[in-house]
């Protein structure tokens, strides 16, 4: 089976001098947290949003309010509840945008493990049990 891992921040972002808002977002349902939906907008490329929207991957979610902040685990994707809810423009840079639910069953969230002096992202695929790849981001594929 193939995996990948969408990674969310919360928050605004300085990237090559420009804000971004990556407009991403984990609600949980206040009266049951195990009940966990997600907004996430793809790459503004879509270049890599075929690992999360495309195929039967099981897809996890980690989370976190600011960046430096270490992350959180929420869950895996519900695939059936996946809904594209925004067509974007790429070439124009804006990414499309989705809603989907994680899987029930679970208490969430779970905070990743520290694993030495490595970057958040790499700290939560490595507690995961996958292989970090320093060439992705935001969007890791990874097989077993």
């Amino acid at each position: 089976m193939e995996y990948g891992i969408i990674f969310i921040t919360a928050e605004e972002v300085e990237i090559s001098g420009g804000v971004y808002n990556y407009n991403d977002h984990i609600l949980v349902d206040e009266f049951d947290n195990s009940r966990i939906s997600l907004q996430w907008q793809g790459q503004k490329k879509g270049r890599q949003d075929y690992i999360v929207v495309g195929g039967d991957r099981e897809i996890h979610v980690c989370g976190r309010r600011r960046k430096g902040d270490h992350y959180k685990y929420y869950g895996v994707v519900d695939r059936l509840s996946m809904r594209r809810v925004f067509e974007g423009d790429h070439p124009g840079g804006i990414p499309d945008s989705y809603y989907m639910n994680l899987r029930a069953g679970r208490r969430c969230p779970v905070r990743t493990l520290l694993i030495g002096p490595l970057s958040p992202q790499a700290q939560a695929v490595q507690s995961l049990k996958f292989r970090y790849n320093p060439g992705c981001s935001g969007i890791y594929k990874v097989w077993v």
